[in-house]
């Protein structure tokens, strides 16, 4: 019993909720396991409006309110984004790393907060909005710059599931000047695209059909000048995704062999 409940504890907080298999196997797993039923009652159970469960619930988030209501404006960031952006004179003195730093940088705003790293669209966040039309001329530049000085160096991250900034900053590139420059994109050398095909294709999927039907375009223009590239890292990442069936498999088998699993049904 002791065992099944640091089990319980170990599978809530390694639970992806957004892998609906893993998910319907704890539903099906409950059934039958009490201690695990007992661990995610909150997702099994319906919770009744005029039950003490719900007061209780109601009287966290009220707490969870005030506190949020008491928490001191931030200071404002020094220096602001505008200025903050213009650090740009260190990619175009020559440092390529700079570029990706930069995007980063792009990301934090002057309350402090930052905006989402893993969005592509650089117009999107807060350095963009804030810049001003010379500067975000000058961003467009330093795209077209990266995009020949940089290095997406496949080999350090292609088959592990890290997000490297580097890569990351020449797709980010891409989409910019496909949205702002779709000239110069066509114009692009077969070898720019064989070099950053591997992030072309492998870029974290952002869960909008606007951003898919991106990431479409520029996978198809690479496939014109780089297919075997395109082919090669595509197989990688199936081979990945295989890999990790395959370690979700055993995780469910280990569950089974505690006596929390009914069977084993991949």
């Amino acid at each position: 019993m002791q065992v099944q409940k640091l089990l319980s504890e170990i599978i809530a907080q390694m639970l992806d909720w957004s892998n609906t298999e893993h998910v319907g196997l704890i539903i099906d797993t409950s059934a039958n396991c009490p201690v695990l039923a007992e661990t995610f009652k909150l997702f099994l159970n319906p919770v009744y409006l005029d039950s003490e469960l719900a007061d209780a619930q109601r009287k966290a988030f009220a707490k969870s309110q005030e506190l949020t209501r008491e928490v001191p404006e931030s200071p404002r960031l020094d220096p602001p984004a505008t200025e903050r952006v213009q650090r740009l004179k260190e990619f175009e003195a020559g440092d390529t790393a700079a570029w990706w730093r930069l995007n980063i940088q792009m990301t934090i705003r002057d309350d402090g907060f930052c905006d989402n790293e893993s969005e592509s669209d650089l117009t999107k966040l807060h350095g963009w909005q804030a810049a001003t039309v010379e500067t975000r001329q000058r961003l467009m530049d330093g795209a077209k710059k990266y995009l020949h000085d940089g290095d997406p160096e496949p080999k350090e991250w292609i088959s592990k599931d890290i997000m490297y900034r580097p890569a990351f900053a020449g797709y980010r590139a891409f989409r910019l000047l496909l949205n702002e420059d779709q000239e110069y994109v066509s114009s692009l050398a077969s070898a720019v695209w064989q070099k950053w095909a591997c992030i072309l294709v492998s870029y974290p999927f952002q869960n909008e059909v606007s951003e898919s039907d991106i990431q479409a375009r520029l996978a198809a223009l690479a496939y014109k000048h780089a297919s075997r590239e395109i082919i090669r890292v595509l197989l990688l990442l199936i081979d990945k995704e295989n890999k990790k069936r395959m370690a979700s498999c055993r995780f469910f088998q280990f569950l089974e062999t505690a006596g929390m699993k009914r069977c084993v049904t991949h």
